[in-house]
């Protein structure tokens, strides 16, 4: 599926391309929430303290692995035009 985000609405663009990081980021919360619920049934307090301070961690890692990647992919474009010796200014 190919979209042209040059077009159209800034907003609405902006809130298209950002929906799968914002859908991975909600369920990676949800999954937090529900290892502290069940470590809250069954453990204590340190266990419970433990777990939501591995959950922010791990939160942190995979934003900076994206903004990472997204980055990397940034700084790999201009290569690749001039591999491809396509005109920038054309697209």
């Amino acid at each position: 599926m190919e979209r042209n985000l040059t077009t159209g609405g800034v907003f609405k663009n902006i809130v298209y391309f950002s929906l799968p990081y914002l859908l991975s980021y909600f369920l990676q919360t949800l999954y937090g929430m529900a290892d502290l619920f069940i470590t809250g049934q069954f453990r204590g307090v340190a266990d419970i303290t433990a777990v939501a301070i591995g959950s922010q961690v791990m939160h942190m890692l995979t934003v900076m692995i994206v903004g990472l990647a997204m980055g990397s992919t940034v700084a790999k474009l201009p290569s690749f035009f001039i591999s491809k010796k396509v005109d920038i200014c054309l697209l």
